[in-house]
């Protein structure tokens, strides 16, 4: 039937349907006030601001020659107010690599216990239950990955911190060059780790995704199957409509189906976050690849990468992390999928 079609709908790589729970109205003023409330949402409002600036600077430059007004005083302005957003997120950032530090003295004892020959069960968790996560790489190599990602932005943040109290002269500003490249290779290097370990993830959740589908279809399919055969059954035959509808109660073959139901959706649901992580994760690494100290475009192609491709990749990373960051409905609906559910069982 058509509700069955769209109870179960196709596969799609990037995870976009099934997105559980939903996020808060982003037309109501509440949500964005939680939102800037936490240190990572000011930041990355702020970012959309700074690399909005940035594109208009872009825009105004390549049309020099078609414009019929003097933008010069228009475009220093933009470019005054993304070089000061860009500060005001470095003040942001003062100490924030404390976080990461914690983050990081906590995973080097399981690294050091996994030197050591021990086996740390949750490294193939999923969310429990009959499915573990097959991981492609073995649980030490990613413990080895995610210490030197942490080292990475450890080395960020304290650099990165060094660079800005060195540029308002706390410090001695012969610093802040050395600070800034050393800053933007230790961004570069966390990136690379931590696009090589959500790929990973990525791909050994997809397994998962796809045995809860598998699972959740079949069960689809065999309650179909028993609807039909109780409709098929001659009423008559009360004996055998009994041995028809006896075998399991329609209702816990019910709560079956939509534990399964929702456990694909929450599947779906962790797919689609780790798609944009990848996604954000490449943004932020076309920009990183231009900074000071690195040059990577420099040195292949003898120029700098293109401004506005740079402005528009961070504003898709910015806005990538808002909805991550973004308050989760308080009273979310039940699952579409589970709703869609309960229109069957009204149809029979």
């Amino acid at each position: 039937s058509r509700g069955e079609v769209e109870l179960i709908p196709n596969n799609n790589w990037f995870g976009w349907s099934g997105i559980y729970p939903p996020k808060a109205n982003p037309h109501s003023l509440t949500p964005w006030i939680q939102l800037s409330l936490k240190l990572d949402g000011r930041d990355k409002l702020t970012k959309v601001m700074q690399y909005t600036c940035r594109l208009l600077v872009w825009y105004y430059d390549r049309t020099d020659q078609e414009r019929t007004f003097d933008g010069d005083a228009v475009k220093t302005a933009y470019k005054t107010l993304q070089t000061n957003l860009s500060e005001a997120r470095k003040v942001l950032r003062l100490g924030k690599f404390i976080k990461d530090y914690k983050a990081l003295t906590n995973k080097i004892p399981d690294m050091i216990y996994q030197m050591c020959g021990g086996k740390n069960g949750s490294e193939n968790d999923d969310s429990g239950g009959d499915n573990r996560q097959r991981s492609t790489i073995s649980p030490f190599i990613k413990t080895i990955l995610t210490v030197g990602k942490l080292l990475g932005l450890v080395g960020y943040g304290i650099a990165d911190n060094i660079a800005y109290l060195a540029g308002v002269g706390f410090i001695l500003r012969s610093y802040k060059k050395r600070a800034s490249i050393v800053a933007n290779r230790c961004e570069l290097f966390s990136s690379l780790i931590g696009l090589f370990l959500s790929w990973k993830e990525w791909q050994s959740h997809i397994t998962i995704k796809d045995s809860i589908e598998q699972t959740t279809r079949e069960l689809l399919v065999s309650m179909k199957h028993r609807r039909q055969a109780i409709s098929i059954t001659p009423s008559s035959s009360k004996e055998l409509r009994s041995n028809v509808t006896d075998e399991h109660s329609d209702h816990e073959k019910q709560i079956v189906l939509r534990q399964a139901i929702l456990k694909l959706v929450k599947a779906r649901s962790k797919q689609f976050a780790l798609s944009i992580a990848i996604v954000k994760t490449c943004c932020d690494l076309i920009i990183f690849s231009n900074n000071t100290g690195i040059d990577l475009h420099t040195k292949i192609r003898g120029k700098k990468c293109h401004e506005g491709l740079q402005s528009v990749v961070g504003l898709i990373s910015a806005f990538i992390v808002l909805y991550q960051n973004f308050p989760n409905d308080t009273t979310p609906a039940e699952p579409g999928y589970l709703l869609e559910q309960r229109l069957l069982e009204a149809r029979k």
